[in-house]
């Protein structure tokens, strides 16, 4: 039995990406959801990986896809088409990003969809990917041919239940556009008050695969002199780098100096009286993750920590520690409603066995 319910237009994109595989390519059709019909769920999966890939979604300067992997091994569980959309969601990664920004499935999968209805309206072209490059109107397309582009974009968020923030400003503004990003970009801002709302707690923050390429990396170091004292200063970092594959990384996090007396830090903050040696510590590890599938992943960690400890004479001994640890992470999100909001409940578990503190907080 279909079910017919109002998504918001990332998630109503990401729906589109999966009817059409099954033989509906229809962008405009109000969403149903229903029994999932199909044959082979993996070689589906498959299809919506390659589709979404070749689409350019883009937030930014960041391409968003879905992580193969993890789609592939949660396919064989979906039983409806929103089940397939949720696990889009989850799935989804910002390609050279760290940390998934929340926000972002939802403003990549709009902005496609957005684009989709802007070039079909204005230059006849049923796009597939979205342009890289900026496109200007035709010079026939005068200022009631864009408010009327802003009419049939309105009405189609309409037809799908979609409501727009001020469709008078929306409609009125349109005279000014001069390139064909910005009436995307008028519909973004429209939703984006909708869009904050419906993130309470997106799926992607359950997300347990890291995005694509490396995570993020810090560096601080700083150098200072009191009077009648001498230079002093630090260097601290953190990071992270793949080796064999996404799976396999090295990570380090250290904080060396020489610093003596009482300091100044780059927070502000002045601690009592401290020993040169003090802060003089590194870690350095292999990690290994394993995503067994979109809500459980294991980890474990290997490598040495290196300290310099304060002996009574106020000098300092270097010692070398054994690091071994190993973690189990399960985490998952329920939607408690559906519609142009959606807010969500999410819950995170997990259990560490450790010889020393793990490098990496999770």
């Amino acid at each position: 039995m279909m079910r017919r319910m109002p998504l918001p237009l990332g998630k109503y994109c990401a729906y589109w990406f999966v009817i059409k595989r099954l033989g509906n390519p229809d962008d405009t059709e109000p969403p149903n959801d229903g029994p999932l019909v199909v044959a082979n769920r993996r070689q589906l999966a498959r299809q919506i990986v390659r589709a979404v890939r070749a689409a350019a979604l883009t937030t930014g300067t960041h391409h968003v896809d879905l992580d193969p992997e993890i789609f592939l091994s949660v396919s064989h569980d979906w039983q409806s088409l929103f089940e397939v959309v949720e696990s889009m969601w989850t799935c989804a990664r910002q390609i050279g990003v760290a940390r998934l920004d929340p926000k972002a499935p939802a403003v990549a999968f709009a902005d496609y969809m957005a684009t989709r209805w802007v070039y079909r309206r204005v230059l006849g072209e049923d796009i597939t990917a979205r342009p890289a490059h900026e496109e200007g109107f035709p010079p026939s397309y005068d200022g009631d041919g864009k408010r009327g582009l802003a009419e049939t974009l309105a009405s189609r968020c309409a037809h799908l239940g979609i409501e727009l923030k001020d469709k008078h400003a929306f409609v009125g503004g349109a005279a000014k556009w001069r390139l064909l990003s910005q009436p995307r970009a008028a519909l973004l801002r429209q939703l984006l008050l909708l869009l904050a709302m419906a993130i309470c707690a997106q799926p992607a923050d359950a997300q347990l695969a890291d995005a694509g390429g490396t995570a993020d990396e810090a560096i601080s170091v700083f150098f200072q002199k009191a009077k009648g004292d001498v230079w002093r200063g630090g260097i601290a970092t953190h990071g992270e780098q793949d080796l064999i594959s996404d799976s396999v990384r090295f990570n380090w996090q250290l904080d060396y100096g020489s610093l003596g007396g009482r300091r100044e830090t780059p927070s502000g903050v002045t601690p009592g009286k401290e020993i040169d040696i003090s802060k003089n510590s590194g870690v350095y590890t292999v990690s290994y993750v394993r995503n067994y599938s979109e809500r459980w992943r294991v980890k474990a960690d290997t490598g040495v920590e290196h300290q310099r400890v304060p002996t009574s004479n106020l000098k300092a001994d270097n010692r070398t520690n054994m690091i071994v640890n190993l973690s189990v992470r399960t985490i998952g999100a329920k939607t408690l409603w559906r519609g142009n909001l959606e807010p969500q409940g999410s819950w995170l578990l997990q259990a560490n066995v450790a010889t020393s503190n793990a490098l990496t907080q999770e």
